[in-house]
């Protein structure tokens, strides 16, 4: 048992630069915030992530907007199958918010 307390000490004096730790987006942190709320039931956070996914799904509405908007400026065609791809995506956040 003393050697794995040893190893824990090694793992948190060694710098973690080695490792590069991809940032979670806002929308990944509040999935992680739904389950663990789930898990919890939890009424109050529930309520204050319900608040955050409504701010969500209305920022995700505008970048939709913005999207289509561009899209209908745009002449290139990459470009425009590019931009259908990512309203796409932003759209199904939105259904499942």
């Amino acid at each position: 048992m003393g050697n794995h307390e040893d190893h824990s000490q090694v793992d948190a004096d060694q710098p973690k630069k080695d490792i590069p730790k991809k940032e979670k987006t806002p929308w990944e942190k509040l999935a992680i915030g739904l389950r663990s709320v789930r898990l919890l039931k939890d009424p109050v956070r529930l309520r204050e992530l319900r608040g955050d996914a409504n701010m969500m799904k209305v920022e995700f509405q505008k970048e939709v907007n913005s999207l289509e908007t561009k899209l209908t400026h745009e002449a290139d065609p990459l470009e425009k199958l590019a931009d259908t791809k990512e309203i796409e995506k932003v759209n199904k956040y939105i259904s499942t918010i």
